[in-house]
């Protein structure tokens, strides 16, 4: 998907949503969200892409690169989804972010099994 395709498809989502909250118990109303007017964050730098795209040690797939340039990451994806694809967050499958580095060979690489972003929150 490229940067236009995202930025239509987030802001419909967006205004979809607000228009549902209405109709929950404000009790359940992400209220950060609803105040922002938008499930999106302030869209993500090359410098952020770049610096993930380091610290995984492969490139970013094209769609996820577009997505970063129009949202930083995205609340409420889902029933159990409540952030998604944070550049900052983003780690290799099954390593927490503090043991990233456990898996890195000789090359600084991470290893190349099952590769591909799952969620766009984890690589694996």
């Amino acid at each position: 998907m490229d940067i236009d395709n995202w930025k239509f498809f987030l802001e419909r989502w967006s205004r979809q949503w607000l228009a549902a909250q209405t109709l929950l118990d404000p009790e359940k109303v992400d209220e950060e969200a609803f105040a922002a007017g938008t499930l999106g964050f302030p869209a993500a730098g090359e410098q952020d892409a770049a610096a993930l795209e380091h610290r995984l040690g492969t490139a970013l797939p094209p769609s996820y690169r577009a997505f970063l340039r129009v949202s930083n990451g995205w609340r409420n994806a889902g029933r159990s989804v409540h952030l998604l694809g944070i550049a900052e967050r983003v780690h290799w499958h099954g390593d927490p972010p503090h043991r990233e580095g456990a898996r890195r060979g000789s090359s600084g690489c991470p290893s190349q099994a099952g590769h591909g972003l799952d969620g766009a929150t984890t690589v694996r």
